[in-house]
């Protein structure tokens, strides 16, 4: 009986699927962000603060795994769009915390998308924890 051999798992490989989940995040997002009038990183910037709204901008940064000035010019888009509004208190790192429209964007967002992508909460959260897996394992060593 015939068995085919699997198909070799290359570095490249990976890169390419990786990069085609990728792209299909973005492309099922892409209603959400025009919908907000937000660019793909001021979006996940906003999908940050709602769950950790009053943050301060460095664990944004380290949330998002982006620079701290990445996250101040997405959050200058937030402020711009009124979705969001810093915080500076004497001596304390700012804050950035949600507007009236920062909130109800969320809703906004939960719409597009339940509209167009569907989600199945188990198998999100199985993808989540095997990305984390992914990213700790391709680290550099320390």
């Amino acid at each position: 009986m015939f068995s085919p051999l699997p198909v070799p798992r290359s570095d490249a490989a990976l890169s390419l699927a990786l990069h085609r989940a990728a792209q299909r995040v973005r492309d099922a997002s892409r209603p959400v962000v025009h919908a907000l009038g937000l660019e793909y990183e001021d979006y996940l910037a906003l999908a940050s603060l709602w769950s950790a709204d009053g943050a301060e901008e460095s664990r944004l940064a380290a949330t998002l795994g982006v620079s701290e000035a990445s996250v101040r010019r997405s959050l200058a888009a937030l402020v711009a769009r009124g979705y969001a509004e810093r915080e500076a208190a004497l001596g304390c790192a700012p804050r950035v915390w949600l507007t009236d429209d920062g909130h109800r964007a969320r809703a906004v967002s939960s719409h597009a998308l339940d509209t167009g992508v569907s989600l199945d909460e188990g198998a999100l959260a199985d993808t989540r924890f095997l990305l984390d897996e992914l990213i700790r394992t391709l680290a550099p060593a320390v």
